[in-house]
């Protein structure tokens, strides 16, 4: 037997679509994929935003009388770490 090959064509894709019609497509979208994609962008970025309070917290606890950051200001970066790495 044998088969009979049809030559693919491709189609020209428009190039002329603005960055921002493209951001309100993905905004917009209920396609599964794009939605997982938000949800990964969106998890790394609280990840570095917590990575950075971590960080400030670390620097308050370098050594004692250590005033980088007021205590009140410390209890908010920790509630406020705890609840994003959760």
């Amino acid at each position: 037997m044998s088969t009979i090959e049809q030559p693919v064509t491709a189609i020209p894709q428009s190039k002329t679509e603005r960055k921002g019609s493209i951001l309100a497509y993905w905004l917009s979208s209920t396609d599964h994929k794009i939605i997982g994609h938000l949800y990964l962008i969106t998890s790394f970025f609280f990840f570095l935003v917590a990575g950075v309070m971590a960080m400030l917290m670390r620097i308050q606890l370098l050594g004692p009388d250590q005033h980088f950051i007021s205590d009140q200001q410390y209890n908010e970066l920790f509630t406020m770490h705890g609840t994003l790495m959760l």
